[in-house]
């Protein structure tokens, strides 16, 4: 059954207590039409660098990535990638904030278990700990035999289609940056880009941006988190660290990898897709969600699993924005349930 918005994908943002949204996101559909998707690619962007220079950066990094990609996945198999920094018409559907949800700045939340290549989703290495935590089992996609050879070479393009579009958004976002870098010298976005079907979900990312899965009353993070958190909650695991100390650490919030034009250090780019089961949510975001613990996010998941995706995104950031806390970030959040 195709997937269709609001009944089985849904995104929305909110401002928090910033001026403004420096977040982006978009769905493309890949696959199907508008009466439904089979496949469909989720995008945030998460900027950072003055009021100007994240809006920018994060706009850029989008747009920049969604034109490349289906530049990419529309040329010829036996030719070079093309399309890095131009534009197309594509289905795509860049979404804005919706009014009035003030949600506020994270106070310290658990670890929740996460795939062994990736870090644990905690916006404080300092609160991990036991409450909400679970343990979840990450597989790969299989083919039949027959299919291997197929099935791989579907399986490189497509990490490849991916890969070509993320150094397209540095580019684009690069490009920003040099008409007006009086401006815009410090601009800079993190970007986590999914691509799911109902079967399967194949992600990129760089920056501290989650992507997140939802199974069965388990939640788990998927993707790999670039920023001094996850250097710090390893060092409080191995007992190198005090989580008292992390938390006036002056670096604990500072991002090792960004999108901002120069070389990339960091992605987080599996060379395989992870199988999806039907029920399973995936959810992309920006970590102004990781205001609520991984036990909070999983209870309203649970409890809202059969409901319209719209009505679980709306909940989320609901509870959000009751935190009130004084601090907090903007908020996009964008799921998919399959």
């Amino acid at each position: 059954m195709p997937l269709q918005l609001d009944r089985d994908f849904a995104g929305r943002q909110t401002l928090g207590t910033r001026d403004e949204q420096q977040d982006a996101y978009a769905f493309s559909i890949v696959e199907g039409d508008e009466s439904g998707a089979e496949k469909l690619l989720v995008i945030v962007a998460d900027g950072m660098g003055g009021h100007l220079g994240g809006r920018e950066a994060s706009l850029a990094a989008v747009n920049g990535f969604v034109d490349a990609f289906f530049d990419a996945i529309d040329a010829p198999e036996d030719t070079p990638e093309s399309g890095i920094g131009e534009t197309s018409d594509v289905p795509s559907q860049i979404l804005n904030e919706e009014p009035a949800l003030n949600s506020q700045n994270p106070p310290p939340i658990p670890t929740v278990a996460s795939s062994p290549d990736s870090a644990s989703l905690c916006a404080d290495p300092a609160a991990s700990g036991p409450e909400g935590a679970s343990s979840h089992s990450l597989g790969q996609t299989s083919a039949p035999p027959q299919d291997l050879e197929e099935n791989a070479a579907h399986t490189v393009r497509a990490a490849s289609d991916l890969k070509t579009a993320l150094l397209a958004a540095n580019a684009s976002v690069d490009k920003m940056i040099e008409a007006d870098p009086d401006t815009l010298g410090e601009a800079g976005t993190t970007l986590v880009a999914a691509l799911v079907q109902r079967d399967s979900v194949r992600w990129i990312s760089v920056g501290d941006s989650p992507l997140l899965l939802w199974r069965q009353g388990k939640l788990s993070r998927l993707n790999a988190d670039h920023s001094m958190r996850a250097v710090f909650a390893e060092k409080v695991a191995a007992k190198q660290m005090r989580p008292a100390d992390v938390k006036t650490h002056p670096e604990r919030n500072a991002l090792l990898a960004v999108l901002n034009g120069l070389e990339i250090p960091k992605i987080d780019e599996p060379a395989e897709a992870f199988a999806l089961q039907p029920g399973d949510l995936v959810v992309v975001a920006s970590d102004g969600i990781l205001t609520l613990t991984g036990k909070e996010i999983s209870e309203t998941l649970k409890k809202l699993q059969s409901k319209p995706v719209l009505e679980i995104v709306r909940s989320l950031l609901e509870k959000v924005d009751k935190k009130n806390n004084p601090k907090q970030d903007n908020t996009t959040l964008a799921i998919v349930r399959v």
